[in-house]
């Protein structure tokens, strides 16, 4: 048992970081411009307007969705004739130093209208104008009833194929009639991503609290979004104290499962008592065939020993929900894990497959293997448990390797709190000989 906890732990506590730099590419025709992203992908056309923008929906798969197509209203910039201003050439620039890709499209008269995406994971950007001045059309990304304006702010909720928002912020300018005039230099910031409000709060600090009431009003937050918020945020203060997700999740596992300690012991007390109740359940199964007189057997036997046979199953069923909320805030950041420190060997948690977690599933099946054999009351239980929980890891092993951290943390905790209360209540599980049906060590006489 010492030689497996301190692989275990080996294998979980072995962390090294430093940073990397996620690649991006850009490609460019006679007509278009595509930047790909790890989170996003946009193509320009030649003419200064972007004609779509796709957003990662599975990292493990690399699916884009696109929840942005250009209907005249890409930044189109239009003179006091209602005439559209046309760029004659651009320029693509790209800034390690700050980390962002900038497109500057040049006009008449020393014109520029100028696109910059940042590599980061926060899906904002900056549009610019400098001496080029007019009407200015503001793009969305759903209908209108989606669509909501507080003074210099846009806000557009896309609800389906998969929840999204763009945000506008028009600076000191009011946006009438889903334009804004400009008539001096200036610069904009915008968000076009999923509908992942802790990111916004990174790019929109100081008006964060006005967008939340935007968005009530165009329906992009529910009571329900109250309570994800929560883990989501936690989560996200310690990936800022760590500066690691590996880490993060780890320590967040641990704080949630500390917090869930009561339940759980409580659960397992009621499972070891009616463990110990079981030489008398079966006496009376062997003495009443009829049901009914079986049943009212054991419902006096319960209450004899005030036991709720119930009662484990309870509290197991009010953790699950839990668990859900844990795994969606862990999820949540499926995609930012591209842009994570390397964790162990893995410099992208939000990649799947055999070669990218097949460390982590054989760290999670002997974990389960063991928490099997701690709670098993015989060999036959032990062995059902560890098939089901061994065959559990390998059907999910294309999921990110974010997610499969926090199982692996999540069956490592799992030993040890059974260990204790196993300890605490003088119960004994099964050795590996007993599991594997080879019966106590030989003897070996002493000389």
């Amino acid at each position: 048992m010492k030689k497996l906890l301190l692989i275990i732990g080996l294998l979980v506590l072995g962390v090294f970081v430093f940073s990397q730099n996620p690649e991006y590419n850009i490609t460019s025709s006679s007509t278009e411009i595509n930047l790909q992203m790890r989170l996003y992908n946009v193509t320009l056309d030649n003419l200064g307007h972007m004609k779509n923008f796709k957003i990662l929906q599975d990292r493990s798969n690399t699916l884009f969705v696109n929840i942005y197509s250009y209907y005249n209203d890409s930044f189109n910039i239009y003179d006091e004739n209602g005439k559209e201003l046309l760029p004659l050439y651009y320029n693509i620039s790209e800034n390690n130093f700050d980390n962002y890709i900038e497109i500057k499209y040049y006009f008449e008269n020393g014109g520029i209208k100028s696109y910059k995406f940042y590599n980061d994971p926060y899906y904002n950007f900056d549009i610019s104008f400098e001496n080029i001045y007019g009407k200015v059309i503001i793009p969305t990304i759903s209908y209108p009833n989606t669509v909501d304006v507080d003074n210099e702010i846009l806000i557009s909720y896309l609800n389906k194929p998969i929840k999204s928002i763009f945000i506008f912020d028009a600076d000191d300018l009011n946006i009438e009639d889903q334009s804004i005039i400009i008539n001096q230099n200036k610069t904009f910031k915008a968000y076009m991503g999923p509908s992942k409000f802790i990111f916004i709060k990174q790019v929109f600090p100081e008006k964060y609290e006005r967008i939340i009431s935007l968005a009530k009003n165009v329906g992009a937050i529910n009571w329900l979004w109250y309570i994800n918020y929560a883990f989501v945020s936690f989560l996200w203060w310690l990936y800022r104290f760590t500066g690691n997700f590996g880490w993060a999740i780890m320590i967040f596992t641990l704080v949630i499962r500390l917090i869930l300690y009561p339940l759980y012991h409580k659960q397992t007390k009621s499972m070891i008592e009616m463990r110990k109740l079981q030489p008398e359940i079966e006496k009376i199964k062997k003495k009443y065939k009829d049901p009914q007189r079986q049943q009212q057997a054991l419902m006096e036997l319960y209450s004899k020993h005030k036991i709720n046979p119930a009662g484990g199953c309870l509290t197991a069923f009010i953790q699950l929900p839990i668990f859900w909320i844990l795994y969606g805030a862990i999820n949540y950041y499926q995609g930012t894990f591209a842009y994570n420190p390397q964790f162990l060997i893995w410099s992208d948690l939000s990649q799947g497959g055999f070669k990218q977690n097949i460390l982590l599933v054989l760290l999670s099946v002997i974990a389960y293997l063991f928490n099997s054999l701690q709670s098993a009351s015989d060999r036959k239980t032990a062995w059902n448990t560890s098939i089901m929980m061994i065959i559990f890891p390998f059907l999910f092993i294309n999921l990110p390797t974010g997610i499969f951290i926090y199982w692996v943390t999540n069956a490592v905790l799992q030993i040890f709190i059974t260990a204790y209360v196993n300890k605490k209540n003088h119960i004994k599980g099964l050795t590996i000989r007993e599991f594997l049906g080879l019966g106590p060590k030989p003897y070996k006489s002493s000389k």
